[in-house]
């Protein structure tokens, strides 16, 4: 049996520690906190570091986890009528029977969690039945940070490798109420040299049972989800993944610039079998954003060719991220997509407006501002 922390994360497998494009569907900054930031160990968001302390999270440095958290992607659902569904894990922890939500039972069943759970393969630590749910502790004794949950490695690497996962989670800490969920897209690859943690987000998570979809793209032949809440003592219950295969193909080599006046030039290679493609626009760092399930979609566009023009004034500090779906009749794929910092290519004459104060020795000269310009 594997001994791994069970945290409100995912885990997938990949063959190395680098960050992956694309494959995660889902949000890239932990609650109110970017993770894109120097790595000075003071400076690191506690989430980080408690993960770092845990068995897993000791096989890691802070970097990876850094760049597994900037590597995710805001894409929760992806919706398609004629997607195909294959169940590969669906647990109710129903074995987990002794103690209660409100008192979970006080035996640590880490080591032995396969002897409660459907299916073997899961890693646990410092996991607990509590009435039919799975509870995770926090190491209030040590330093070995929050219980975690850690789903058996399955192959999903076939096709677009996208998979989803539903699950229900419960915050039970009354002394870290706003604390959010950690997922980890991990590999969980037997050689050891090989196991990687891919892409990482916070999802919101709050004092009453949240539903929690997650769609995501990425899956590998030791494919892993890992959950934990970073101050621990969490709920889980309802485990459930499914392989999904989409008619269409996603949309590669996603491409975008600013192209001036107000426009987004966004490009990708074409799809067989697609005919239109629906692109959209998200600001990543709008004003607002409180976690990495929020998303601002600005602007978006349909268009036939694997090109297209999005009409938005776009705010040369802000990162974008522009997906792209493939399309044709009820068939869709799973998104494509692209983040970026754009630099304006170019700025529009100003258009110039009546002169004022004119005089024989002078004038005001007047015109309408030009959309990027610093100075006149």
């Amino acid at each position: 049996m594997r001994k791994n922390l069970f945290y409100v994360l995912f885990a997938l497998s990949l063959a190395s520690a680098k960050a992956l494009p694309g494959n995660t569907a889902i949000f890239p900054q932990l609650n109110n906190q970017n993770i894109q930031i120097v790595n000075q160990q003071n400076n690191l968001p506690q989430a980080v570091k408690e993960f770092l302390a845990t068995p897993v999270g000791k096989n890691f440095t802070a970097e990876q986890v850094l760049a597994a958290y900037n590597n995710a992607y805001h894409i929760m659902k992806v919706e398609s009528g004629n997607v195909v569904s294959e169940t590969k894990i669906d647990e109710d922890f129903s074995k987990l029977s002794a103690g209660s939500e409100d008192a979970p039972d006080a035996s640590n069943i880490a080591d032995n969690f396969d002897d409660f759970t459907k299916q073997s393969g899961w890693g646990a630590f410092l996991t607990y039945q509590a009435g039919g749910k799975a509870y995770l502790g926090f190491d209030e004794v040590g330093d070995d940070g929050p219980g975690y949950l850690m789903t058996p490695a399955l192959d999903l690497s076939a096709g677009e490798g996208v998979f989803k996962v539903t699950f229900r989670v419960k915050n039970v800490n009354a002394n870290a109420q706003d604390q959010g969920l950690q997922y980890f897209i991990m590999n969980d690859d037997p050689d050891a040299t090989k196991k990687a943690i891919i892409s990482a987000a916070s999802l919101p998570m709050t004092t009453d049972w949240s539903d929690v979809e997650l769609i995501v793209d990425g899956g590998v032949k030791y494919t892993s989800v890992m959950f934990f809440g970073w101050q621990g003592k969490v709920l889980v219950d309802n485990v459930k993944l499914e392989k999904l295969t989409y008619p269409l193909a996603k949309p590669k080599s996603v491409k975008f610039s600013a192209t001036g006046g107000g426009e987004i030039t966004a490009t990708w290679d074409a799809v067989e079998g697609a005919s239109q493609y629906y692109g959209e626009l998200l600001d990543d760092d709008f004003e607002g954003k409180a976690n990495t399930s929020d998303e601002l979609v600005v602007a978006t566009a349909t268009v036939s060719e694997n090109t297209a023009k999005i009409e938005y004034g776009i705010n040369p500090s802000h990162k974008y991220i522009v997906r792209v779906t493939a399309l044709n009749g009820n068939d869709k794929s799973f998104p494509g997509r692209s983040s970026d910092t754009p630099s304006v290519s170019k700025v529009d004459a100003p258009v110039a407006t009546a002169a004022t104060d004119v005089t024989t020795s002078g004038f005001t000269a007047n015109w309408e501002t030009s959309q990027y310009a610093a100075n006149y």
